[in-house]
């Protein structure tokens, strides 16, 4: 008799079809399984990683560090540009959703100073002359990466000037089609709006509860399958993932105490950023469903997201 526990890992079902077969399970070597492409691909390229969320900024730096480029890091859009104002970067990657200034309205800025142009008026000081210096008559090349990935987010990102758009959670091979596009190949023509579709990746669902050693076992193995990460790398993450979701959901639960829906909002778009990275789908739409404020048909809103979120808060705690 084969007991196998729900949510699968494939490997663990290939493992007991194997078993039930008669035949040897396939041992994946560090030869045989494949391997990201060899560092140093992109050798001596500058990359600016703007992102707010600690999480989506570690995974991020984890992919581009293996292809071997030189990265810095802002968390807002004021960080970026007083960053461009002062060095010489061949790429952004661009998240939309920030604080004090967002990608699309720093994109604006970037593009405004290219032509020479003064920006429309912003609320924050902006190194202005010393953006137009240095990226007058240039164009730097800026890809968007954001978890809201509809045609009509697409064509708010080209309508501000991005060149090009991932949808978070990014596949590696997906930034390394764009790296390769943009860094080896050349500028890539203007990006229409198009479908996404996500390489597959394992989706961790909620059955009913997922038990603590599973879900952490679950989340490692996606770290490993999609981000090549090693176990040292995969603590770390994890440890920091569920000390960034308990203080976010602790915050999202604090603003529905007091009605303020706008911070809610933030704090679950946030949520469902870091839940996507690690392979947690489903946890991710029901953070979705919090930051649109939405519940089951009848069902009181405000206990609803209380609910949901104590949901969350309790799955959290089993991550390690």
């Amino acid at each position: 008799l084969h007991c196998l526990n729900k949510p699968l890992l494939a490997s663990e079902l290939f493992r007991h079809l194997y078993a039930i077969l008669g035949k040897d399970f396939p041992v994946t070597t560090s030869e045989s399984r494949p391997r990201p492409e060899e560092p140093g691909q992109f050798p001596d390229f500058r990359v600016l990683l703007v992102e707010d969320n600690q999480i989506n900024r570690e995974f991020a730096t984890v992919v581009l560090e293996q292809f071997g480029l030189q990265i810095e890091h802002a968390e807002n859009g004021v960080e970026a540009l007083r960053i461009l104002a002062a060095k010489d970067k061949d790429l952004v990657l661009m998240d939309v959703a920030m604080p004090e200034l967002d990608g699309l309205s720093a994109t604006r800025v970037i593009r405004a100073c290219e032509r020479g142009a003064t920006p429309e008026a912003c609320r924050v000081e902006l190194p202005l002359e010393k953006l137009r210096a240095r990226l007058g008559g240039r164009h730097l090349q800026i890809v968007a990466m954001t978890a809201n990935s509809m045609p009509q987010d697409q064509e708010e990102c080209l309508a501000a000037g991005m060149d090009d758009f991932l949808s978070k959670p990014f596949h590696r091979l997906e930034l390394s089609s764009i790296l390769k596009k943009i860094l080896l190949v050349g500028p890539p023509p203007p990006m229409t709006p198009k479908a996404t579709s996500t390489p597959a990746t394992k989706k961790i669902n909620r059955d009913d509860r997922v038990g603590p050693i599973h879900l952490a076992t679950m989340v490692r193995g996606h770290l490993k399958e999609v981000y090549f990460l090693e176990d040292e790398r995969i603590n770390t993450i994890m440890h920091d993932a569920r000390r960034s979701l308990d203080t976010t959901i602790m915050e999202a639960e604090a603003a529905l105490g007091r009605g303020d829906m706008a911070t809610l909002t933030d704090r679950a778009h946030k949520m469902k950023g870091t839940l996507l990275q690690l392979g947690m789908h489903d946890f991710a739409e029901m953070a979705r469903r919090v930051e649109q404020q939405q519940v089951r048909c009848g069902e009181n809103m405000i206990l609803g997201l209380e609910a949901q979120l104590g949901f969350l808060r309790q799955n959290v705690l089993d991550l390690c």
